[in-house]
């Protein structure tokens, strides 16, 4: 699978000033404490000296998760300087120093029964990382643990590679190593249902993870629809009369995925909201939440709103500010509402 960049539309650049022995930088990162803890790191400041504030800028997919250049030299030469600096990426620069999804080379051999039933599998995998080292080690940890799910595989061998190479970084891209594990082996369930003469889509059926059974890695897998996703949107799509029937170079297809939600960023399992009532009986919320579009300083308001009884335009919410908002894990994974919406409702209570 080929590597793939996550382009968003408002481009990448940062802000920095530099003053009094304290550093404020303004970026859209998906991480905000997560890029100040490297910039201390990397400037050889302290945490409390620099403040990070992201800007009311959408678009991330992994790709604003990472330090890049621009925000070292952005700070470094405001510091240098003693002046305001700001750094923008042309779109050419994006595609040269910023993170692409990881290209890949998979193998993947599998034992199957005669009625479809997966056996065993056995998958290698190599990823190309580019240059340097970015979140590889999670990258790689992602594609082999989702595999098992949705499909049992009561047996698995795999192996996986992160190969530097003379090409950019890779680095985080919706879904960060799942995306290239699940073609492959969604492509071989294809050929193994055609070479054995089972439909393509009851084989992913009678391989379906149920509720209840245990994941390889030790947790039970307590609710799961993926049978009966498949058998509905078989339906939905008319398979059995379309499949294999229509003219060339038309077709339907099926696959299976599956992705973690309401992840936390193991550096710090850490999220807060405080909650602050005026004497004009307006709202004040502070989230370290990082909106990139998704919609979470609304829902954030949404919530205060109806644990305080309070009209939403009375609520004004502050987020994404190192200097005045709480710790926050991060956005990624799905789990800014499940993280910090949970702490904003404590908070209007």
């Amino acid at each position: 699978m080929e590597r793939v960049y996550g382009i968003v539309p408002k481009g990448k650049g940062e802000r920095a000033l530099a003053r009094g022995g304290e550093m404020t930088i303004w970026s859209a990162t998906q991480i905000p404490y997560f890029l100040k803890r490297n910039l201390a790191t990397t400037l050889l400041m302290p945490e409390n000296k620099i403040r990070v504030i992201k800007p009311k800028v959408g678009g991330g997919f992994g790709g604003k998760i990472d330090m890049f250049s621009k925000d070292f030299c952005a700070c470094w030469f405001a510091r240098e300087l003693l002046r305001p600096v700001k750094f923008v990426y042309e779109r050419e620069e994006v595609f040269q120093n910023t993170r692409q999804r990881h290209p890949m080379y998979i193998t993947v051999k599998t034992g199957v029964a005669r009625n479809g039933r997966i056996l065993a599998q056995r998958i290698k995998a190599h990823a190309d990382g580019g240059a340097y080292n970015s979140t590889a080690p999670l990258m790689i940890t992602l594609s082999c643990f989702f595999i098992m799910i949705p499909y049992r595989i009561e047996n698995l061998l795999y192996e996986g590679y992160h190969v530097y190479t003379n090409k950019p970084t890779g680095g985080a891209m919706r879904g960060h190593g799942i995306p290239q594990a699940r073609f492959a082996i969604e492509r071989q369930i294809d050929l193994i249902a055609g070479r054995i003469g089972v439909d393509a889509a009851e084989m992913r059926v009678r391989n379906a993870i149920q509720p209840g059974e245990p994941h390889p890695a030790g947790f039970i897998i307590n609710t799961c629809g993926f049978a009966d996703s498949v058998r509905e949107a078989a339906k939905a799509i008319g398979w059995a009369e379309k499949r294999g029937k229509l003219p060339f170079g038309r077709g339907v297809g099926l696959a299976g995925a599956s992705f973690p939600s309401g992840v936390a960023n193991m550096a710090h399992l850490s999220s807060g909201a405080v909650v602050q009532l005026t004497r004009e009986g307006r709202v004040n919320v502070l989230s370290g939440a990082a909106d990139i579009g998704q919609g979470a300083e609304t829902v954030i308001c949404q919530i205060v709103v109806e644990q305080l009884g309070v009209p939403m335009e009375d609520v004004n919410i502050t987020a994404a500010d190192t200097g005045i908002c709480p710790l926050d894990a991060g956005t990624f994974g799905s789990g800014v509402h499940g993280a910090c919406g949970k702490r904003g409702a404590p908070g209007g209570q």
